[in-house]
């Protein structure tokens, strides 16, 4: 059986400009996210310039606490002298990493939960496969008399005028 998986590929320029276009925007993303990660990680000031490869004069940049700080820091021009002024952006952009990051690990730990709950409904359908004939029937009847509960609960719930949640076929046909 084959692997899937990710193929290795050689770190080299991409010749096709318009591959190398759509390379760069997906990846760009990327980037963002580690570097932002990286920011809120080690709360250490950090800058990250990219410059488009289709056009030069487009830049992109994003830095923890802002992009110009740093490079003037960086390049010894101008320093920043009173950062008190920036702080409260400083703090304000800190929390809004710390959300979005916080977002992220719940959306990552949902992710896995499904992932595990595909792994177990996986493993439950492969079950039935073994099943001898006795206890196929058996499995049947169970679902047959579940169903008449519903079907029950569902009569009692309407002669209450209680709202049933979920329509049936013949409620999707019948006159209203």
């Amino acid at each position: 059986m084959a692997r899937s998986g990710r193929k290795k590929i050689r770190i080299e320029k991409i010749q096709n400009k318009k591959k190398r276009s759509v390379t760069f925007s997906k990846r760009r993303t990327s980037l963002f996210k580690k570097e932002s990660e990286l920011s809120t990680l080690c709360d250490s000031p950090n800058a990250m310039v990219i410059f488009s490869p289709d056009n030069k004069s487009t830049v992109y940049s994003i830095g923890y606490p802002c992009v110009n700080s740093i490079m003037n820091k960086f390049m010894a021009v101008n320093p920043p002298t009173n950062i008190d002024d920036t702080k409260s952006l400083t703090v304000h952009h800190k929390n809004v990493i710390r959300k979005v990051n916080l977002e992220l690990i719940e959306i990552n730990r949902k992710l896995e939960e499904e992932e595990e709950r595909k792994k177990r409904l996986d493993a439950i359908g492969r079950s039935y496969e073994n099943l001898n004939s006795l206890q196929y029937q058996q499995l049947i009847e169970t679902i047959e008399i579940k169903l008449l509960e519903m079907e029950c609960l569902a009569i009692q719930l309407k002669e209450c005028n209680i709202p049933f949640p979920y329509s049936t076929f013949g409620d999707a046909l019948a006159p209203k």
